[in-house]
């Protein structure tokens, strides 16, 4: 293979194979003897859930300059497009006498097309590939975005539980509710890929330098070359495999989630003053009440207007109108409604636990807290089980190597069938950097797979996503009585989950149930 810099510091070898220009910028190929790249300074970097850069020095012999924001296509010695995007912040010097000017290049790859554009929208149960494809079809189309592959709702497995009661073939990624305020387009994919992960399934999205847009599972798009002795540099740049995972758990904790209670039902006594009566649940539909036993009109708290009670989703209190007669000791408010708490699951991997005690010598739990607004008991379970499915993972390989094969890509899975280095799995493309600062001649490509939530950059990309700046899901805000649910069973490392929970629920205070010193309510 041929450099894209050619021979030398300032290199002859311009052209690809076919006479191809090294990089077009702003739409003009640059050749000729009018433009000499130095040789060693290109440098190509991208990754899952980060944004790709591009970065070289070449000499003009005319005083010109490159305007930041203009296209910029990158080519290798066989004429292969290996980057495209957008010059940010162009930089050059004019040394001595030298009539010539040296510009420092550097470049976005495409995603500065979603990050450049905002919207405001609101979706209800609509699934991520839904949203997907409107964002797409109201802004990024327009920017000359096309589809790489969107996911399909049913596709990923019609047989594999994903819950004790969904099929992970079952529409993907439904969402709730879930807004954009004039957020960037960039952060509300980060919020789409937050919301369908959930699943159990990790997906990313990406703008590839084809301008093409994926929204996807991490095990979707499949590199068919096998990487074995002959892809790897075994010699100049040997390969490194560190063993880690610093997000392991075997043990999750659930919080946030708010879940519906039972009908309850209570009564107050008037005083012939009170006109607002607390009750014990947070409510979460319109109540039904009765004033001795006689039907009473019940409206939205601040909405609505002329019924005789009020009440308010996610509030206590229960308000009479202020032009009705007041209660007195005679009356009896009845009150029947369903109420909000707030819950904790638990979900434990015990083979999990098994093999960490025999490893570390103690008890071999590891427990990490996460808080989502989950609205029910099955979607704390599943969310909980889908991060054991991610995260309890033991001692998983980061796999880094270098290789003048052309072809790979952050996101693709691949097959590493290296016994002698203890690796022969499917491992995902991390990140690839690409480099002529090897020999100033030949491009280097430094591959980085892993295996699991193993190494910084995955934790930012899998942890960290928050789908701020304006996108926001519902939830539900209450506090009373906190349930503790534990679940065990086997959940492996594959995209479905197979278990069969026990769960262990501590009682909700109703009627019936003292809440007292001596009975403790968790």
């Amino acid at each position: 293979m041929t450099s894209l810099f050619g021979e030398g510091l300032f290199g002859v070898g311009l052209f690809g194979v076919d006479g191809s220009p090294f990089a077009v910028i702003g739409g003009s190929p640059l050749v000729g003897t009018a433009y000499n790249p130095e040789a060693g300074s290109l440098n190509i970097e991208s990754a899952i859930g980060r944004r790709s850069t591009a970065s070289c020095t070449i000499r003009t012999e005319a005083p010109m300059y490159f305007p930041e924001d203009s296209q910029i296509s990158l080519y290798n010695g066989a004429a292969t497009l290996i980057f495209a995007g957008y010059l940010s912040a162009p930089k050059y010097h004019k040394p001595g006498f030298d009539p010539g000017r040296y510009h420092q290049l550097s470049a976005r790859d495409k995603h500065w097309l979603a990050d450049k554009r905002r919207i405001a929208a609101s979706f209800e149960n609509k699934t991520g590939r839904y949203i997907a494809l409107y964002l797409h079809a109201n802004v990024l189309a327009g920017e000359g975005v096309t589809i790489g592959q969107i996911y399909e709702d049913n596709t990923i497995n019609d047989t594999t539980y994903c819950s004790e009661t969904r099929l992970c073939g079952e529409a993907i990624g439904v969402i709730p509710s879930i807004t954009f305020d004039y957020s960037t387009i960039a952060e509300d994919f980060d919020a789409i890929v937050k919301n369908v992960s959930a699943s159990g399934v990790p997906f990313y999205w990406q703008i590839d330098y084809q301008a093409r847009l994926w929204l996807v599972a991490y095990t979707a798009v499949v590199n068919s070359v096998v990487i074995d002795g002959t892809t790897v540099d075994e010699v100049v740049n040997p390969p490194e495999v560190t063993r880690t995972n610093p997000r392991y758990r075997n043990t999750q904790i659930m919080t946030g989630g708010t879940i519906e209670t039972t009908t309850q039902n209570e009564t107050r006594k008037g005083d012939g003053d009170t006109q607002s009566w607390p009750m014990r649940y947070a409510l979460s539909r319109v109540p039904t009440i009765t004033v001795n036993s006689a039907s009473k009109t019940v409206g939205i708290r601040g909405v609505d207007t002329g019924k005789n009670f009020y009440w308010s989703k996610g509030e206590f209190e229960i308000t009479q109108d202020s032009g009705d007669a007041k209660l007195t000791s005679s009356d009896t408010l009845a009150v029947a409604y369903v109420g909000l708490y707030k819950n904790t699951a638990i979900v434990s991997n015990d083979a999990q636990i098994a093999l960490q005690a025999s490893i570390d010598g103690s008890s071999g739990i590891v427990e990490e807290k996460e808080d989502i607004a989950l609205s029910t008991l099955e979607a704390q379970l599943s969310v909980g089980g889908s991060r054991l499915t991610r995260y309890a993972v033991q001692s998983p390989p980061i796999f880094e190597f270098t290789t003048r094969d052309t072809g790979y890509q952050p996101g693709q899975l691949a097959t590493v069938d290296l016994p002698d280095w203890s690796i022969v799995e499917q491992m995902l493309v991390e990140s690839v950097s690409a480099s002529d600062g090897n020999d100033g001649h030949n491009i280097y490509y430094s591959i980085k797979a892993i295996a699991g939530p193993s190494d910084t950059s995955w934790v930012a990309f899998w942890g960290e996503i928050t789908g701020s700046g304006g996108v926001s899901s519902s939830g539900s805000e209450a506090t009373t009585t906190i349930t503790t649910v534990q679940q065990t069973g086997e959940i492996g490392a594959s995209v479905g989950i197979t278990c069969n929970p026990t769960t262990f629920s501590c009682p909700i205070c109703s009627e019936s149930t003292l809440c007292s010193e001596s009975t403790i309510v968790c």
